[in-house]
């Protein structure tokens, strides 16, 4: 749910905690992930998350024309089926 300051706060999770600010890795929504004041947002429990780099795995939603420069992109044209080979993409 979008909050009143236009970020997405719920829609965006730590999955692997950063070890001195640097190297967390954080999982949301199509829509969390491109809205840049999300993205620079500090929440609470990680405090300064400084999100650097983000990964689209969806097919047709490429979103680097929107990404801000400071962000790193990778879009994998990934479809939802275990077959889908991800690896070939790092």
């Amino acid at each position: 749910m979008k909050r009143t300051d236009g970020t997405w706060h719920e829609d965006i999770q730590c999955i692997v905690d950063p070890t001195r600010g640097k190297g967390g890795i954080y999982i949301s929504n199509i829509a969390a992930a491109s809205n840049p004041l999300t993205l620079a947002r500090n929440f609470p429990s990680y405090p300064g998350h400084n999100i650097g780099a983000v990964i689209t795995a969806c097919k047709g939603k490429n979103m680097a024309s929107t990404m801000p420069q400071h962000i790193e992109y990778l879009y994998i044209p990934a479809i939802d089926h275990e077959s889908f080979n991800l690896s070939q993409y790092f």
